[in-house]
């Protein structure tokens, strides 16, 4: 098949560099395994285009329509796809590390087990993608919609979440240390069995989140909202939790072993068993709180006295 300018469109086609932007290419083309290497596609209309396996690396995608394109496996490293629509576009398994996304629209699209390390999805709409075992790794999700989207057993570990909508999301099991989710919207979140260990948490707002087991070892929790939040035998060895509201939390065997409470609101929160072992809780309010067995070891407490077995001494 044939188009304007001589190009000759059909799988494992050489299109390397080529000029297609604006072309009248037909939807449901078929450029599967076809070398696309640099071409210019911005503003096409590709929707239902077989690209699988194709070759798109630094591919110029802007402003291209590829809804229900299929780029299952397909190379898109450095490529640019900038406001580019990929709703129910399958990405499946697809190379996208270091392409642009900024402000990409992929509502419903399948990207599960894609490779998306430092992609850059900044304001980008990922409403109801399938994101499962995906590798984001160093991504720039400022400010994206993931409200509903599937990021089990995803990686994101130092991926950039600050003020992403998580609404919704799916992230259980999903690996996350050292992300930035400073400011995220994380109501309700089920984030039971997740590696937070290291990671930015200030600001978040997690009332009645569930955070049973997880890991937040080292995590920067400050100024979080975590009232009625479930963090049942979680790991909070040395996390931040300075000024963070605990309100009627669940803290059950919870680890909180050298973890910082300075001023924290812990009224009416539930810590039976819990480990306080060198904690500082300088000014938190503990009023109604449940320290029934706890460890308390070297605590400091609201007072400023250490709390030494059972005695308390001045600090």
């Amino acid at each position: 098949m044939w188009m304007e300018r001589g190009y000759r469109i059909e799988p494992y086609a050489d299109l390397s560099n080529a000029h297609l932007g604006n072309n009248p290419i037909d939807e449901e083309v078929n450029l599967s395994g076809a070398d696309l290497t640099g071409a210019n596609l911005s503003y096409a209309y590709l929707s239902e285009a077989q690209l699988s396996k194709a070759n798109l690396s630094s591919a110029n995608f802007s402003n291209a329509h590829l809804q229900s394109a299929d780029l299952t496996s397909a190379d898109l490293r450095n490529a640019t796809m900038t406001n580019a629509y990929l709703q129910n576009a399958d990405l499946t398994s697809a190379d996208l590390r270091n392409a642009t996304m900024t402000n990409a629209h992929l509502t419903f699209a399948h990207l599960a087990k894609a490779n998306l390390q430092e992609v850059d999805l900044t304001f980008a709409v990922l409403t109801k993608a399938n994101l499962f075992g995906a590798n984001l790794r160093g991504a720039n999700l400022t400010g994206a919609n993931l409200s509903l989207s599937n990021l089990t057993k995803a990686n994101l570990r130092e991926a950039d979440l600050r003020n992403t909508n998580l609404s919704g999301a799916y992230v259980s099991n999903a690996y996350l240390s050292g992300a930035n989710l400073s400011n995220a919207i994380l109501f309700e979140k089920d984030l039971r069995n997740t590696d937070l260990s290291g990671s930015d948490l200030r600001n978040a707002i997690m009332t009645n989140a569930r955070l049973a087991n997880t890991n937040l070892t080292n995590a920067d929790l400050s100024g979080a909202n975590l009232t009625g939040a479930n963090l049942s035998s979680a790991n909070l060895r040395g996390a931040n939790l300075t000024n963070t509201i605990l309100c009627h939390a669940f803290m059950v065997d919870t680890d909180l072993s050298m973890a910082n409470l300075t001023s924290a609101d812990l009224f009416r929160a539930e810590l039976p068993s819990a480990n306080l072992r060198g904690a500082n809780l300088t000014g938190a309010n503990i009023r109604g709180a449940n320290l029934t067995g706890a460890i308390m070891t070297g605590a400091v407490m609201p007072d400023g006295k250490i709390f030494d077995g059972w005695r308390k001494t001045d600090r």
